[in-house]
């Protein structure tokens, strides 16, 4: 396999950041990115790649959302409480440019899937410590990263593939010593 330069290639696109004060405890944001990267010339890389070709791990498409709701506690000295859902949402993308199918040889390009993360988190804050519970990866989505069929799909019928973490369930405990 050769990693090597394809030429020019350009990235545009556009990104939003909305937050939105709903109440004195309810607070709700969003992020969207719209991505256009795209090769700007044909490239020679074994076959013919055209000018236009998708760049590889761009999605076309990247969003979240969140709502956080806060509240006065008076808890072992903390001050305040919090719960969090945050959900965010990646599109499909190639895993390379060069746009080979499993007939062409032993690395195929590859469509990985969009996909779903969503988190919740409940928290409580002190001047000199915080607590959290989480649940990460609320659905225990298994989102495909990187899919490189190369590695070993050619002789054993296998890829590798490379996922998210699954779903994770903890306590976090941060402690600030000399106040915040």
């Amino acid at each position: 396999k050769v990693v090597a330069n394809v030429g020019n290639a350009s990235s545009k696109g556009l990104e939003v950041q909305w937050d939105w004060v709903a109440t004195e405890n309810l607070s709700i944001g969003a992020n969207a990115t719209w991505l256009d990267a795209k090769l700007d010339e044909d490239v020679e890389i074994g076959t013919v790649v055209p000018a236009g070709t998708r760049l590889p791990l761009s999605p076309e498409f990247k969003g979240s959302l969140y709502a956080q709701y806060d509240w006065p506690v008076d808890w072992f000295g903390a001050n305040n409480a919090w719960v969090r859902l945050q959900w965010s949402y990646t599109g499909d993308m190639y895993n390379q440019v060069e746009p080979l199918t499993i007939d062409d040889g032993p690395s195929p390009q590859i469509l990985q899937p969009s996909y779903n993360i969503g988190d919740l988190r409940f928290g409580v804050d002190h001047a000199n410590w915080s607590m959290q519970l989480y649940v990460n990866n609320l659905t225990d989505e298994r989102a495909v990263l990187f899919a490189n069929p190369y590695e070993f799909d050619y002789f054993f019928d296998r890829s590798r593939v490379t996922v998210n973490r699954p779903r994770e369930i903890g306590i976090r405990w941060i402690h600030r010593f000399g106040g915040r």
